[in-house]
């Protein structure tokens, strides 16, 4: 089923305001004080923190590589499955306050975010036209990563602005949560990319025969020019 370049467009937005807006609220925001409370070590929120660059460092320049040689749209769907695991693990830990638990969930984010990023920057790059502005590529971050502070904010003055270990649960897991939407969206996307020879071939052929046909119009027009100009002599 061939997918519009405007469809993939939109879902990609979407899926970056979402997947960026929930990890702000969760990863971001929260994490780090939650981690904080329940341990009271300030080298376990380091710990926890590499983790996930670390596999996030490690995953995508494979999956990059991957995504380039074969359909991208099936490395998005790698990456969803990954998602849908990393917040489920996340949640239980958070609930148990399981600190491994929670460096296993943060491996699975880095993962997570190495297989999609390369994947979901290059459809997007598919989606742009020639000499179009990238005007559309930051904000569509910027205002994810804005709006999860805000979102963040707003949950803790409704939860009384208490920094413990419930209040943080609570605001994780809207952020959790959050992410499931975005994670869903990964399944609607579609690679445009054609890895089929003979295709590839039938799509250049249809291309030159109009190339072919203007040539031809375009000969006989100079022939009947020279014609005319011989007679008139």
């Amino acid at each position: 089923m061939a997918d519009s370049p405007d469809r993939n467009l939109s879902l990609i937005i979407a899926y970056n305001f979402f997947a960026y807006m929930g990890r702000s609220i969760w990863g971001e925001t929260v994490l780090s004080a939650y981690v904080y409370i329940i341990m009271g070590s300030y080298s376990t929120v380091g710990y926890i923190t590499g983790i996930r660059g670390i596999a996030q460092i490690a995953f995508a320049p494979i999956f990059g590589w991957l995504a380039d040689k074969g359909r991208r749209d099936t490395m998005l769907y790698i990456a969803a499955f990954v998602g849908y695991s990393g917040a489920a693990v996340s949640i239980v830990a958070t609930y148990y306050e399981h600190y491994w638990g929670l460096c296993v969930a943060m491996f699975l984010w880095g993962a997570y975010w190495g297989v999609s990023s390369p994947a979901i920057d290059a459809l997007f790059a598919d989606c742009i036209p020639d000499g179009m502005p990238c005007f559309v590529l930051n904000p569509r971050r910027l205002m994810a990563n804005t709006s999860g502070p805000l979102v963040s904010i707003a949950l803790f003055w409704w939860l009384g602005n208490h920094w413990d270990a419930g209040t943080c649960k609570l605001v994780m897991y809207v952020g959790l949560v959050l992410t499931v939407f975005p994670n869903t969206i990964l399944f609607w996307l579609r690679d445009r990319k054609n890895h089929s020879p003979a295709l590839d071939g039938e799509a250049e052929d249809a291309l030159r025969e109009p190339l072919l046909e203007d040539e031809e119009e375009a000969s006989n027009a100079t022939d009947t020019a020279a014609k005319s100009a011989k007679d008139a002599k």
